[in-house]
């Protein structure tokens, strides 16, 4: 017996049972939940779980904007793209206009770009103050000149190179590979930019202390650029040794800075200390983020979940943010020790003296 279609639906008839109303898209081969017709409603006797902002925020993702790609997940990506406990937001394979355009897209670098970016653009906007000898005493020397020039150069260099690495690494395996070294030269080269100024400043009245330390760090600023230029970018032993390396320029820092605490009076110290500690602590929270990668690798992103630190809030973001208020208040430290030495001179900095 032929079995009795005519009550049966067929293909266009409207799908009214309870679960998830569907829609089948065209070109994407699979049916999928359409928003628009996901709700709850009593009065027709059926339940429909609405998507979360999680899975909406993906679904806007995919779709790309500005005449991009759409962003992919990890599983998507090369595996030299692969950044650990970060999982959705990746661009793959951008060319030079998508990387441009993708600035005003959002993904998982955006912030990253931005930070920097901005920072870039403030960093400069000071160093063309100083190339005008705005912001210094009329007596500035040629010394202490070349000395915060240093510093701001190198800020520069470590901020722009950085917005570079994390916009267009994206681009090839080759590309990403050759950024991130310039990130790493641009990270030697603030620390070794940080210390010229600090050095002269804290030793300007104690010439035999501030050559050794200025030929310290010089010697340091290499070991940092060997580290940086040499050492494999995706071995883990080498990236350790590169990331113990930079902690140790880091760190270093605080002998300099102890000794010019026993050297200056108490009266003095209080004037610069804030700023200097300020610096430090920057330095050592943004390095507990980078190294740890808190807080998404306790935080990782589930499906389903309402929040995740995928785009906002990463460890990397927030070094970031770290490195350009350390590069803010040491700027600040510099501009301040540099009008107090010509108001006070070395009489009063030399007052339990060498």
């Amino acid at each position: 017996m032929a079995p009795n279609t005519e009550n049966m639906p067929t293909s266009s008839s409207a799908d009214t049972r309870p679960g998830p109303a569907r829609v089948n898209n065209e070109g994407m081969g699979k049916n999928t939940i359409d928003p628009a017709r996901t709700r709850t409603d009593r009065k027709e006797g059926f339940y429909v779980e609405a998507p979360s902002r999680a899975s909406l925020v993906t679904a806007t993702l995919r779709r790309g904007c500005c005449g991009c790609p759409p962003v992919r997940h990890v599983r998507n990506a090369p595996s030299f793209q692969h950044i650990p406990h970060i999982t959705i937001g990746y661009r793959v394979g951008f060319s030079l206009r998508h990387c441009l355009a993708s600035l005003f897209t959002f993904h998982n670098e955006s912030i990253n770009i931005w930070s920097h970016l901005l920072g870039t653009m403030y960093v400069f906007s000071v160093l063309v103050s100083f190339l005008r000898l705005e912001r210094l005493h009329p007596n500035v020397d040629p010394i202490e000149y070349k000395a915060i020039l240093t510093f701001l150069l190198s800020a520069v260099a470590c901020l722009s190179f950085s917005t570079c690495y994390h916009t267009f690494g994206c681009m090839s395996e080759r590309a990403f590979k050759f950024l991130l070294r310039m990130d790493l030269v641009g990270i030697a080269l603030l620390i070794w930019g940080s210390y010229v100024p600090g050095i002269h400043y804290a030793f300007v009245c104690f010439p035999r202390w501030q050559s050794l330390y200025q030929t310290i760090t010089f010697l340091l600023l290499l070991l940092g650029l060997g580290g940086a230029a040499f050492t494999d970018t995706h071995c883990p032993r080498q990236s350790l040794f590169r990331t113990l390396t930079f902690a140790f320029l880091v760190g270093f820092g605080l002998v300099p800075s102890l000794h010019w605490c026993l050297l200056v009076p108490a009266h003095i110290r209080s004037i610069f200390l804030d700023n200097l500690l300020g610096m430090f602590l920057a330095y050592g929270v943004g390095f507990f983020f980078w190294s740890s990668r808190f807080p998404e690798r306790l935080f990782e992103s589930k499906k389903g979940a309402a929040f995740s630190f995928d785009l906002l809030f990463s460890s990397h973001q927030l070094w970031h943010l770290c490195i350009f208020f350390a590069v803010y208040t040491w700027l600040e430290g510099i501009l301040e020790f540099h009008h107090a030495l010509h108001d006070l001179g070395c009489v009063v900095l030399r007052a339990d003296g060498d």
